[in-house]
């Protein structure tokens, strides 16, 4: 079907990038393809399929954000490497001061949904750091969540010191056929 082939064109080029417009732009013409494909659905009366559009846009939107986090996470994990210590920053956009561009070339700022990221560090040498998105709902519930849950219905995103440690189960983000996440859930964590 036409719509299961531009989704696959849409995820090779959210993983894989593109020469041309930048990450941002292609996003957002993404959301519009997806978005125009499932008013045309809807308007068919084909409404499971806009259904199965919707669920695998917010999949999608799940898997982003999660590889944004493990993107900082990386990057904060390096920091650390060299300072024995997370930054020591209140706001995301500090925390984007640090790293940027000795840890990473570019940091997203924002999850899949437009809203900023959330950043945290406690523990008595501040080496003990989470990385939150609010998930679809957009409404973070606080860092103290924990787990794997199977419905992706507005949880939050929460990862610490190199884990996802509340997030999606795994077979709930997989891609249709390819039984793939896109890659492991842990990040090596180097000590001092």
């Amino acid at each position: 079907m036409k719509f299961k082939a531009i989704v696959w064109v849409i995820g090779f080029i959210i993983v894989f990038g593109a020469c041309g417009p930048s990450k941002e732009e292609m996003k957002k013409e993404i959301k519009e393809e997806i978005k125009k494909e499932i008013k045309e659905e809807m308007e068919r009366g084909t409404v499971g399929e806009a259904q199965k559009a919707a669920e695998y846009l917010n999949k999608s939107k799940y898997r982003t954000s999660l590889g944004d986090i493990k993107t900082i996470m990386m990057a904060v994990e390096d920091y650390m490497t060299d300072n024995y210590t997370a930054p020591k920053v209140t706001a995301f956009s500090d925390l984007k001061n640090a790293l940027v561009p000795f840890y990473i070339k570019t940091m997203p700022v924002k999850d899949a949904w437009g809203k900023d990221f959330l950043y945290k560090v406690t523990g008595e040498k501040e080496d003990i750091y989470f990385i939150g998105s609010g998930g679809s709902d957009g409404i973070f519930e606080g860092f103290n969540q924990k787990g794997k849950y199977g419905e992706l219905r507005g949880q939050d995103i929460i990862a610490s010191c190199g884990v996802f440690v509340y997030a999606p189960e795994k077979k709930v983000i997989e891609r249709d056929g390819d039984g793939a996440a896109g890659g492991g859930w842990r990040i090596p964590r180097l000590s001092p």
